[in-house]
């Protein structure tokens, strides 16, 4: 077969660059594990057309392979870029990314008031009607954290008012250690919540209901202060246990992201998270459902934590790393999206 019955010489516009002069002979690409995804592409055209073609590749990035074939100069080009750096190249194929995704756990170490169980504990049972739940929530937790840490410094010889304490009418008992369980006054003999301790921590905004819960609210309190006690006195911490999803991604560095840091930060819900930034199904699939405790003003979604990216000049590959953190986020430091709220990031 002759050179003109081939049908990758056959002229055609499409494949043709800057005019007629340089013609796209065959592309191709294959996957290596070391590098991802490696394009391939030969021209063919007189030979000064390919000198002036190969000023704009960059020798860093694309590995060129000249040759003589039937008085024409072949160029062949390799390189993980699949357009070889060149705008407007003929026969460019969009870039497969290569990424891979990992599951790690972490633990935070939070402060027991932060705890869901904590607060859901402290309104347990009936909720009476005409109570503001924030204000609320806000008011017993604080009460709680003073009262604990309060009763660790002052060795009092009964049960003080927690509002006389806090106008200042109490004499200062601190340095003589914590207030021992009996003398705490927070429980009568047979284990029932004492009438004192129940006016301390009852609901301070009903509107003519009774609150069912001072006695469950007190006991839980003495939990907590008996849990202290045991744990010599330390800050009252848990271990939070948050699941992080890991995408690294593998490539070339024309097509790499801008790192953005922006004034306010984001966290998506998980539908949001799959749609903004192509996680796939089989991974979107083991992703944590949303827990059905949550702190007052928080909501579950995925915080970018980390955006990491190393970049090898020569290979003219980037390794980028993007870590998001599932939690129970504040609705007032963070913005939440939707799947709604969000488009397609371009890969």
């Amino acid at each position: 077969m002759t050179p003109a019955e081939v049908p990758i010489y056959t002229p055609n516009p499409a494949t043709r660059w800057n005019g007629a002069e340089l013609i796209l002979v065959e592309k191709g690409d294959d996957f290596d594990p070391a590098q991802g995804w490696v394009y391939t592409a030969e021209y063919a055209g007189t030979s000064a057309k390919v000198a002036e073609f190969l000023l704009l590749v960059n020798p860093y990035r694309v590995r060129v392979t000249k040759r003589i074939v039937d008085d024409r100069t072949h160029v062949r080009l390799v390189s993980p870029d699949p357009t070889f750096g060149i705008s407007g190249i003929p026969g460019a194929t969009p870039e497969l990314p290569v990424d891979t995704f990992e599951f790690s756990t972490e633990y935070a170490m939070l402060e027991i008031w932060q705890n869901p169980q904590i607060i859901s504990l402290t309104f347990t049972g009936h909720l009476p009607v005409g109570w503001n739940k924030t204000y609320e929530q806000t008011r017993i937790l604080t009460r709680y954290k003073h009262f604990v840490t309060t009763r660790l410094k002052s060795l009092y010889k009964g049960y003080v008012d927690l509002d006389t304490e806090l106008a200042g009418n109490i004499p200062s008992q601190k340095g003589e250690g914590p207030t021992p369980m009996d003398k705490l006054g927070l429980l009568n003999v047979d284990g029932t919540a004492t009438t004192a301790a129940k006016n301390d921590f009852a609901l301070s905004t009903l509107t003519g209901a009774t609150d069912n819960n001072a006695e469950v609210r007190v006991k839980a309190l003495s939990d907590i202060y008996w849990t202290h006690i045991l744990g010599g006195g330390v800050d009252l911490n848990y271990a939070y246990r948050m699941v992080v999803l890991s995408r690294r991604r593998s490539v070339s560095a024309v097509y790499s992201k801008q790192i953005v840091v922006g004034g306010v930060e984001t966290v998506y819900s998980t539908a949001a998270l799959k749609k903004k930034y192509g996680i796939p199904q089989d991974v979107y699939d083991r992703l944590p459902g949303d827990p059905a405790n949550f702190p007052e003003s928080t909501k579950w979604g995925w915080r970018e934590r980390r955006q990491d990216s190393t970049q090898v000049s020569r290979s003219g590959k980037v390794e980028e790393t993007i870590d998001w953190q599932f939690a129970a986020w504040s609705i007032l430091l963070y913005s939440f999206k939707e799947e709604a709220d969000v488009t397609p990031d371009p890969i």
